[in-house]
């Protein structure tokens, strides 16, 4: 099973050669620079930095001031042209987790599918450690549209961050497992 999820996943991403970064308001130029350098070094792909949107129309949850994470990778992916898309906003996300309707989260992105969003909005509590834990959510999020699942190898980047942003402190890069499953989607 994990063998064909993997071969699908290699055949749907087999054409991408870039990633293209769009901001939705609101947004900070700072952040999305900062998202552009961590792909370009690690991804090693063109980046391309697509023109500001709004946030999709649909997406805005009243009952909690936040935006579903489901519905703006929804919208990123109608708009798609084969890249990955990676949304940058400084809005408040959810998603649906377990018996949570509405869970806050840093970013969103799913296996194999060519976009996801981060959000910088849960990230700022900690001024000091905030361009390397946004960084790491940047390139863990990217990492599942290249198909690589959470890991639960201790200070691999694509470690399940729980919701606590100091989880990402001891995530060093890739583990050794996610760097071969990488190398292989990127030949």
């Amino acid at each position: 099973m994990i063998a064909s999820l993997l071969v699908s996943i290699l055949a749907s991403i087999d054409e991408i050669d870039a990633i293209t970064i769009v901001p939705i308001k609101p947004y900070s130029k700072p952040e999305v620079e900062l998202a552009r350098r961590a792909l370009a070094r690690t991804y090693r792909l063109m980046i391309r930095i697509e023109h500001e949107e709004r946030m999709p129309t649909g997406s805005y949850y009243k009952p909690r001031n936040r935006f579903r994470a489901d519905r703006i990778i929804s919208s990123l992916l109608r708009n798609g042209d084969g890249d990955i898309k990676l949304g940058i906003t400084t809005a408040d996300i959810s998603t649906t987790s377990g018996n949570h309707k509405d869970w806050g989260v840093f970013g969103l992105g799913y296996l194999g599918k060519p976009a996801c969003v981060v959000s910088s909005f849960r990230l700022h509590k900690d001024r000091s450690k905030f361009e390397s834990r946004f960084q790491k959510v940047v390139i863990h999020e990217v990492g599942h549209n290249f198909g690589l699942p959470h890991c639960p190898t201790s200070g691999c980047i694509m470690c399940d961050a729980n919701g606590k942003s100091a989880s990402m402190d001891n995530e060093k890069g890739f583990c050794s497992k996610c760097r071969r499953t990488l190398v292989n989607v990127l030949k």
